[in-house]
């Protein structure tokens, strides 16, 4: 894994290098996502777009390797869950590109007991979503639309959240996450990246959140990750 992501790195003489990985499950199921699109190098616009909408990669540290000085003033945060999102979006602008490697490098165990499939719910990457959306509203005003979109999306993942792992979710927070969504439907409409399917899904939940609930759950059924 590392010396496929240090040669792209000195390939394109950039700051950070991600790969394709493989979801492996208990039952021994694997997903891939990878050799998706070929090797390349996106500048900070496409790889900001391709790590909030998940379709190449994330914003989980492990798929990446970095040089050694984006870290000089850049730190996890103490005590969050979903810390790697803090941060990404910052070594991203300071890298200004991402080296991508299509090869499943990395396998990503999922665990029954992991923070995602926890019964304490994970707010703190709606958060990061939050910081993220008003960073690039000041520094990448053109980039705005990514940054809400990710904050309304983040909304409904947290959301999501309770429903997978059968939590009851407190009405308060089912209508702040409908507030968010609504505050931000004019970016939705603009996001010419954004999939139908997705797109679909705030609407439904908008809409209908009790039927959002049960599409939700079938839907949930047939798609592991």
């Amino acid at each position: 894994m590392y010396e496929k992501l240090l040669q792209a790195i000195l390939k394109y003489s950039c700051n950070i290098a991600v790969c394709g990985i493989n979801y492996v499950f208990d039952d021994g199921e694997v997903i891939a996502k990878a050799n998706i699109e070929p090797e390349q190098f996106f500048e900070f616009p496409r790889a900001i777009e391709e790590m909030n909408t998940f379709r190449l990669f994330d914003m989980g540290a492990w798929s990446k390797l970095y040089r050694r000085e984006l870290f000089a003033d850049i730190r996890f945060p103490v005590g969050k869950l979903s810390e790697d999102f803090f941060i990404m979006y910052r070594l991203f602008d300071l890298a200004q590109g991402v080296a991508y490697v299509p090869d499943a490098c990395y396998n990503y165990f999922q665990r029954a007991n992991s923070i995602t499939k926890s019964k304490k719910i994970n707010h703190d990457f709606l958060d990061a979503a939050y910081e993220q959306m008003v960073f690039l509203d000041k520094n990448y005003p053109n980039l705005a639309v990514i940054g809400h979109v990710s904050y309304a999306s983040a909304a409904l993942t947290v959301y999501d959240s309770y429903l997978k792992n059968k939590v009851q979710c407190p009405g308060f927070f089912r209508n702040h996450c409908r507030e968010i969504i609504l505050d931000n439907r004019s970016y939705i409409r603009n996001a010419s990246y954004l999939s139908r399917f997705k797109k679909i899904q705030f609407r439904l939940f908008t809409l209908n959140v009790l039927l959002y609930d049960k599409v939700f759950l079938l839907y949930r059924k047939k798609k592991r990750v």
